[in-house]
């Protein structure tokens, strides 16, 4: 028998753009409402990712490292999911 994380996986590719811009909102709010969330992360998370991410576009600015299309990075992605 399935699931319900299997179950709700199957579900999500059905749903339209918008719904699933709804869910993703919805489950970021329960992990920023969630005190395990809290004490998993630090508080300066948020700025602490943006330093990394000024510094990634530093590197690719000097042409140190290289873009690629976020559909082939999220393919890959998820294929290391499987």
């Amino acid at each position: 028998m399935a699931s319900n994380l299997e179950e709700i996986e199957k579900m999500i590719p059905k749903l339209s753009l918008e719904e699933r811009v709804k869910l993703m909102r919805h489950l970021i709010d329960l992990f920023e409402e969630d005190s395990e969330f809290e004490r998993t992360f630090p508080a300066d998370y948020e700025q602490s990712w943006i330093e990394t991410v000024k510094k990634r576009y530093l590197r690719y600015e000097k042409g140190e490292t290289t873009a690629e299309p976020a559909k082939d990075v999220f393919k890959e992605a998820r294929n290391r999911l499987k």
